[in-house]
């Protein structure tokens, strides 16, 4: 017996066995996380919001799936796709208790004058009752596929803003949005091709007919519910700390250094263009040569050198050491460094 009405109540029942028991799962899959790597920082701050959004989500999936069902009279009737609509309409009247002088409803009569014709059955059942019913103004069957078009595409608009925001920046699942979006856009592609290519064909012998709509109905919702599901249980990647006041003004510092070297490369040429400058540049670049040999021709240097570098040459561990430095500098600021301009 029904506590509410049987959708409704497979609606609950379902979520109950869902919705909580994946809570507790994600929850325990969270502290064994922090357990194994208690140094690193692996979930967003706003990793408990992510996880509610996730469970609104599948919590409203599920009620498109078992309570907002498509309409579908044949389906709803168990009636053949070729039951003449005067058979149709009796049944509805019993159905309701209605005698044949009351009537139906404005929207189910001309729904019922609309399947009069073959060619709008197949169109039934290619884009659903809801489609054929709703579009007033439609005559062909283009227009009834232009006006089934937005449905189906708000929808996959509304999965991929929803992915969106489960793979955002620092959630440690920015690297899944593109796989995502890829099965969304192929899905996506695939039904309207199924829509668009399908045969349909009307039996007289009252064979059962495929209805194309409500299939691809249940396949989209469950694409809906399975996918984000899928990519936020996979591994989260380390989300990179805060940068500290000392690596900012280290970032900060670089960046100026970048500047006044890219400053440089175009300043020397300016000077040699002018013979006064040229001259003082000259005469003390001159000096600084003179004063790098005698640097490099004093014992003392060398010994010194090859006491802080072993056995490899002093020019070439500085070099090294520079190198290095250089690079721990740039690995340590992150993005945001002005190169200087390559020629």
């Amino acid at each position: 017996m029904a506590l509410i009405t049987p959708s409704i109540d497979l609606f609950l029942f379902t979520s109950l066995l869902t919705i909580p028991p994946s809570w507790v799962l994600l929850r325990r899959r969270r502290r064994a996380t922090r357990s194994r790597t208690p140094n690193t920082n692996v979930h967003p701050p706003y990793e408990r919001l992510l996880t509610v959004l996730l469970h609104l989500h599948t919590f409203y999936i599920l009620y498109c799936l078992i309570v907002h069902w498509p309409p579908n009279l044949f389906s709803a009737l168990k009636l053949p796709l070729t039951t003449p609509t005067e058979r149709i309409r009796s049944i509805l009247l019993e159905r309701a208790g209605l005698t044949v002088g009351d009537g139906l409803p404005r929207p189910l009569e001309e729904l019922l004058a609309k399947l009069g014709n073959a060619e709008i059955r197949t169109a039934y059942v290619r884009y659903g009752q809801k489609v054929i019913q709703d579009c007033v103004h439609c005559k062909t069957i283009d227009h009834y596929s232009l006006f089934a078009i937005p449905g189906p595409l708000l929808q996959y608009i509304r999965e991929a803003t929803v992915l969106g925001l489960l793979t955002v920046e620092n959630s440690g699942r920015s690297r899944l949005r593109t796989l995502g979006l890829l099965v969304l856009g192929a899905a996506a592609v695939a039904e309207a091709w199924t829509v668009a290519t399908v045969q349909i064909s009307i039996q007289r012998d009252d064979a059962p007919v495929v209805m194309w709509h409500d299939v691809l109905y249940v396949a989209r919702h469950v694409l809906f519910l399975v996918l984000p599901v899928l990519l936020y249980l996979l591994p989260a990647s380390a989300v990179p700390p805060p940068l500290t006041p000392l690596v900012l003004q280290m970032r900060a510092s670089v960046d100026m250094l970048a500047r006044r070297v890219t400053l440089l490369k175009y300043l020397q040429p300016a000077v040699m263009r002018d013979e006064r400058l040229r001259a003082a540049a000259t005469s003390w670049w001159g000096e600084q040569k003179t004063v790098g040999q005698w640097v490099t021709e004093d014992e003392g240097v060398w010994r010194a050198a090859r006491r802080d570098s072993g056995a490899k040459n002093g020019d070439e561990q500085l070099k090294e050491q520079v190198r290095i430095r250089v690079k721990d500098m740039l690995r340590a600021t992150g993005p945001g460094i002005i190169p200087p301009v390559q020629q």
